[in-house]
């Protein structure tokens, strides 16, 4: 049995086999009862993931390492995006200055609005700064948490959470409030649930997606340029460490 482990452990098939086959189950349960918002893929498979990891004590350092031809794919599908952006061109021209504005608002306020909860709990200041970027795509997000000093693990984590409850959420919201424009719709879920999110806009129409799309990109640009420089003057003025 120590040797079974040992060889779980330590084998890269094991872990893209994990990851792969947990992801596609969790997805055909979706689709069979019908899109249900408390099934979303990326959520129930953690939960399969976690648990199967925790119960083959396979180290997550391990199980990310072996999964790295995935994370690679991550570019590709984003840039792959820019084709039901170029679809949706003239909607998007007409909508471009709320989108504009719509992204430096919304992205200002997921950054000061997380921040503001996490401080009001008495957060670290190591957990603060690892909030900040949580409402962008995971590449920019790492990036950004890793210059601004933060501890990029931890942003990933706040990332795929933020992501998965914007998914989750986002329909039921809509018919909450009434909106039924799938352009308005798009730019909602790109700015608080980037990639997750997306996918989840890319499932209620081609435009939604387009616009989730664009969304989740200039938001990601917005939060890069500014979210560092922000946090220099910060820190220059002593007001954080």
């Amino acid at each position: 049995m120590a040797d079974l482990y040992t060889w779980l452990q330590n084998n890269a098939a094991v872990s893209l086999f994990i990851t792969l086959i947990f992801y596609y189950l969790c997805l055909a349960l979706y689709r069979r009862f019908n899109h249900t918002a408390l099934l979303q893929p990326v959520m129930t498979s953690i939960v399969a993931i976690i648990t199967t990891l925790t119960l083959l004590e396979i180290p997550y350092e391990t199980y990310f390492k072996y999964n790295y031809p995935i994370h690679l794919l991550l570019g590709p599908a984003t840039v792959a995006l820019a084709i039901p952006l170029f679809k949706n061109r003239e909607r998007i021209k007409q909508l471009a200055v709320p989108l504009f504005l719509a992204v430096i608002i919304g992205g200002s306020v997921a950054v000061f609005a997380s921040v503001l909860i996490a401080w009001s709990f008495d957060a670290s200041h190591d957990v603060l700064l690892s909030l900040t970027p949580k409402s962008v795509t995971t590449p920019i997000a790492l990036s950004v948490s890793e210059s601004i000093g933060a501890i990029p693990s931890l942003t990933a984590a706040f990332v795929l959470i933020t992501g998965v409850i914007g998914a989750v959420i986002a329909e039921p919201l809509f018919k909450l409030i009434g909106e039924h424009d799938d352009g308005i719709k798009g730019m909602s879920i790109g700015i608080a649930a980037h990639g997750v999110g997306t996918a989840k806009a890319l499932e209620i129409s081609p435009q939604c997606g387009a616009f989730s799309a664009l969304s989740m990109g200039l938001t990601g640009a917005y939060t890069a340029l500014v979210l560092p420089y922000a946090v220099d003057i910060l820190r220059s003025q002593g007001l954080i460490p």
